[in-house]
C-alpha cells in the first residue's frame, strides 16, 4: 500500500516538474513579446494556481499516507 502512495507521488512530481520546466520556458519567451503581455500575465496566474494545487496534492497525499498508517496501527492493536 505504501508503495502505491510513493509511486503516485513520484509520478505526480515528475509530471509537474516537466510541465513546470516547459511553463518557465514559455514564460521567458512570452516576456520577449510585448504584444502578448496580457496573455503572459494570465498564463502566469494559471501556472501559479496549478503550482499551488500541486503543493496541496502533495500535502494531502502525505496526510493520507499518515492516516492510513495510523488506521493500520490502531487496527492491529485492536486485534491483539
Amino acid at each position: 500500500m505504501d508503495t502505491d502512495w510513493k509511486e503516485l507521488q513520484q509520478k505526480s512530481t515528475s509530471a509537474f516538474d516537466a510541465l513546470n520546466k516547459e511553463a518557465k520556458k514559455l514564460m521567458a519567451e512570452l516576456k520577449e513579446e510585448p504584444a502578448l503581455a496580457k496573455f503572459r500575465e494570465e498564463y502566469e496566474s494559471l501556472h501559479s494556481a496549478l503550482a499551488k494545487s500541486h503543493d496541496n496534492e502533495r500535502r494531502l497525499i502525505k496526510k493520507s499516507r499518515e492516516l492510513t498508517a495510523e488506521i493500520t496501527d490502531v487496527s492491529e492493536a485492536a486485534n491483539l
